[in-house]
């Protein structure tokens, strides 16, 4: 921890991009409006009018030629409302630019005819119920064949038993808990246990005097999954838990959780799967009551975005997470991260935020999947994702794998990126390759 006035030193000259960052949250939150829920309505800033200017014309010039236009459908399922709906709208920005960066290169192929992606969208309000809804009127009125989004386990769970049941391919942003009994549900990137070796593997290199652990875990069986996945690693390290405590999803006060994390006298802490907000606030009210050991999460959540909202160097310090920002890891971004990156810039006019990663990805893949299958039916797509050896996304070319971990190869294995937020700056570790056979 840096020494002097605690929670009062801001991050100076580096805030001239933090702000951008929040600007870019309000621009999405006022600027995108779910009309029924298929389309998006009013840009409720300037930063933005160009781009809507040109969504306008090209909507209009796709209704001129809808004779000769052919569409597939994605359907769509983000929290555009409620707690977390930061990520969602992030998440819906990124699926929508890589939509029109496929279709703007003619979009899938099929049996020699050329689709546009076309997608539709359903607010899960952040919700199990406000999930199985939104899943329930793509599915059996909207007729989807395949569904896309979320990374909340309770929210992805809510989704697949709807999916399942009907046979439609639902690919997630984030998904832990792939079975054979749930073959339709794959993850586009690797789930939130993936990351524990990585993020322990740094922890002991780093702060070899680190021995005891606690933790916070929303009560959730995924959570508590990756919470275990952390306890396997902590014995490779001759580390031991000091206490665990449990909260509902949801909860915005943390000093109850936090005031009795404080009693365990932990040398680290693990505070597992959180929305963006949330593990900045705890980071920030654990500091607040005097925590000063290294703080570990488990979520690709944007550094700046949770740096600024802890909203000090004094508390923003020894945090570890499996994400990264573009200036601080340059030098080791894939060249198509690097364009998705430049066409977030010249498209929204704003810094990057890597959550809005979730989005992108599962559109990338499934249209690959579609084209490798040539066909549109769920279950042809569906082999064919699974038995692609090479597969694009965000961070170049990989594979898809899971067979032998899960019993299913419904994962896209994904590098894991690394970052610490040390003193209020962003320091990229590297991108880290998982074993996830």
């Amino acid at each position: 921890m840096v020494k002097g006035e605690k929670g009062t030193e801001g991050f100076g000259s580096r805030a001239v991009d933090g702000p951008g960052r929040h600007m870019s949250l309000i621009i999405l939150r006022k600027g995108v409006a779910m009309k029924g829920t298929k389309r998006f309505a009013r840009v409720g800033t300037f930063l933005l009018a160009g781009t809507l200017c040109l969504s306008i014309v090209l909507v209009a010039s796709v209704r001129q030629s809808d004779a000769a236009t052919k569409t597939v459908k994605f359907g769509t399922v983000w929290g555009l409302t409620g707690p977390g709906s930061e990520f969602g709208l992030l998440a819906q920005r990124g699926e929508i630019m890589c939509k029109d960066w496929l279709n703007a290169q003619g979009g899938i192929t099929v049996k020699g005819e050329k689709y546009q992606i076309e997608l539709v969208t359903e607010d899960t309000k952040n919700s199990p119920e406000g999930s199985v809804t939104a899943a329930n009127k793509l599915v059996h009125q909207d007729n989807v064949k395949y569904i896309l989004g979320m990374a909340v386990p309770p929210f992805v769970d809510a989704i697949a038993s709807v999916t399942e049941p009907a046979k439609v391919f639902y690919i997630a942003s984030i998904h832990d808990d792939m079975s054979p009994k749930y073959p339709f549900t794959a993850s586009a990137m690797y789930g939130y246990s993936c990351p524990k070796p990585v993020v322990y593997e740094y922890l002991h290199k780093t702060y070899p005097s680190v021995k005891k652990i606690a933790f916070t875990t929303v009560d959730d069986p995924a959570v508590a999954k990756a919470a275990d996945a952390a306890r396997a690693e902590m014995k490779k390290y001759g580390m031991t838990e000091v206490g665990a405590v449990k909260y509902p999803f949801g909860s915005q006060d943390y000093y109850p959780v936090l005031n009795k994390v404080m009693t365990f006298n932990a040398d680290a802490l693990d505070i597992g799967m959180e929305f963006p907000g949330g593990a900045a606030s705890i980071v920030k009210q654990v500091r607040e009551l005097g925590f000063t050991g290294p703080i570990m999460g488990n979520s690709p959540w944007d550094p700046i975005f949770v740096r600024d909202k802890i909203g000090s160097k004094e508390y923003a310090t020894d945090f570890i997470i499996p994400t990264f920002e573009p200036a601080s890891a340059a030098a080791q971004l894939p060249p198509i991260l690097k364009k998705i990156v430049q066409m977030w810039s010249d498209t929204y006019k704003v810094p990057f935020i890597s959550d809005s990663l979730r989005g992108w990805d599962p559109v990338y893949e499934l249209a690959q999947a579609i084209e490798a299958a040539q066909s549109f039916e769920p279950a042809d797509v569906l082999k064919a994702f699974q038995k692609m050896k090479a597969i694009k996304c965000s961070t170049g070319t990989v594979k898809v794998g899971g067979l032998k971990t899960y019993g299913i190869n419904n994962m896209v294995v994904q590098p894991c990126p690394l970052t610490r937020i040390q003193n209020g700056n962003i320091e990229f570790i590297g991108f880290k390759p998982l074993n996830i056979p």
